[in-house]
């Protein structure tokens, strides 16, 4: 009878490790970004995670220690990296301060994007989200030849991001960056208010397309059928889209 009773113990204590296992890894999105909401009221908990590991206590998210920045754009962009916190996230709304970077600053948005670091790489799309529109000629080929490959990215909301950025400029290539995220329910990384990465491509899919195929996401779930009309529409229209320079949006579809 006790060695039932140590068995029985044995097995509670697995089910719970597997439980706590499957929690975790849960928690964790596609491209290893951490789903920090609660799931309730659109609150986030936590602080902005994205790795598979949470951070050591006083780490900071972004190294600059090799970043030698020689010139003043790049010297700004430092600075606000330096602010960021993982114990304060409203600390990435600094972001904010880089935005009135002319098109002109678009080699320094990219040479941010290079850098091998998460948080880096969101603050160079977030830049070149509002150079993109404004850039002409060379400026503007150096931004969408950056943006494009990210469309290949491990982390779903920099396919996102890059591919709202190229459809703003005209590059229906970026159709394939929102499409590859329509089926992933978490949180676009850093949103504020929160924005799922489902939502956000659809808004952009539906903004720069003219069609509304009534695709929802929450939480809970994705819209499949909404999802699978998407990605039909793109495979059936893509060689005849044109860019409409007066609507701002993609014709021939």
């Amino acid at each position: 009878m006790q060695n039932l009773k140590k068995i029985a113990v044995l097995f509670s204590c697995l089910a719970l490790f597997v439980l706590f296992s499957g929690c975790i890894l849960d928690n964790f999105g596609q491209g290893g970004q951490k789903n920090i909401t609660s799931g309730q009221a659109n609150q986030s908990a936590g602080p902005a995670i994205v790795g598979p590991q949470p951070p050591m206590l006083g780490e900071k998210p972004v190294d600059v220690s090799g970043y030698n920045p020689d010139n003043g754009n790049r010297r700004k962009i430092v600075e606000v990296l330096q602010t960021y916190s993982y114990e304060d996230e409203s600390s990435f709304s600094g972001v904010n301060s880089l935005l009135n970077m002319s098109p002109e600053a678009a080699d320094d948005a990219i040479w941010l994007l290079q850098k091998d670091n998460v948080y880096s790489k969101w603050t160079a799309l977030y830049m070149l989200s509002n150079m993109g529109p404004r850039a002409q000629g060379g400026q503007r080929q150096k931004i969408v030849d950056a943006l494009k490959p990210m469309l290949k990215s491990e982390v779903a909301s920099f396919r996102a991001m890059a591919g709202k950025t190229l459809l703003s400029m005209g590059e229906k290539d970026g159709f394939e960056g929102e499409i590859s995220v329509l089926g992933d329910n978490q949180r676009m990384m850093l949103s504020e208010p929160m924005e799922l990465k489902c939502q956000y491509a659809n808004e952009a899919l539906a903004r720069f397309s003219g069609q509304d195929f009534r695709f929802s996401c929450d939480l809970q779930g994705v819209d499949e059928a909404a999802k699978k009309k998407w990605e039909e529409w793109w495979q059936q229209n893509r060689n005849r889209l044109a860019w409409d320079g007066q609507k701002q949006q993609f014709a021939g579809g």
